[in-house]
């Protein structure tokens, strides 16, 4: 950033900055524009602070024995993510039988967040493509339900992922477990 001055450039001159959001950027207290220039640059940085909260419109003010107050808008855009994490009811689904998880977002959104909803390994558990966290609330559930079949097949473990744009996404695993046993059959002849 660059604080300029026009006339007598004789002496040094002392400007004094201010943020209008100190949470949202940093800039000193003050800036010397030495003698014989006319201006001077000097860092301004945003604050990483963690927290979803949108982009800020700061001003910045400059002021000098002498001088007009200035100022000037900057726009702090918003670097951080919200975070998604997926919570289930348990580690284990049996098959026939339906757990819910529950997907939350760390901040509130003024829209609907559409999240995508994946399971590797799609031939066991079964979830829904999509949910939606309503504007205004922080979390939705969702079922997963294990497929019940009469298949023998060993127990596996399935992770679940949810993700959305603009979002760190999570996973969570769950197992199901084997409950169909081998069977033998017996066909006999027709009697003739």
């Amino acid at each position: 950033v660059t604080v300029a001055r026009n006339g007598d450039v004789s002496s040094d001159l002392t400007v004094t900055l201010a943020g209008s959001d100190p949470a949202q950027m940093t800039l000193p207290a003050e800036v010397v524009i030495p003698a014989g220039q006319h201006s001077q640059r000097f860092s301004a940085a945003a604050v990483e602070d963690g927290i979803v909260d949108g982009d800020a419109l700061v001003t910045v003010t400059a002021t000098a024995p002498g001088y007009t107050l200035t100022t000037a808008h900057v726009t702090v855009v918003d670097a951080d993510r919200a975070a998604l994490t997926l919570a289930l009811a348990g580690a284990q689904l049996a098959e026939g039988q339906t757990m819910t998880g529950t997907v939350t977002r760390d901040a509130v959104a003024t829209e609907d967040v559409l999240i995508d909803v994946s399971v590797s390994g799609t031939n066991q558990l079964s979830v829904p493509a999509l949910v939606v966290i309503p504007a205004g609330e922080t979390s939705v559930e969702l079922d997963l339900t294990a497929v019940d079949d009469a298949l023998v097949e060993t127990s596996t473990t399935y992770t679940v992922a949810v993700s959305a744009a603009g979002h760190d996404g999570d996973s969570a695993t769950v197992e199901v477990p084997q409950n169909d046993v081998p069977v033998l059959t017996l066909v006999l002849p027709a009697e003739s």
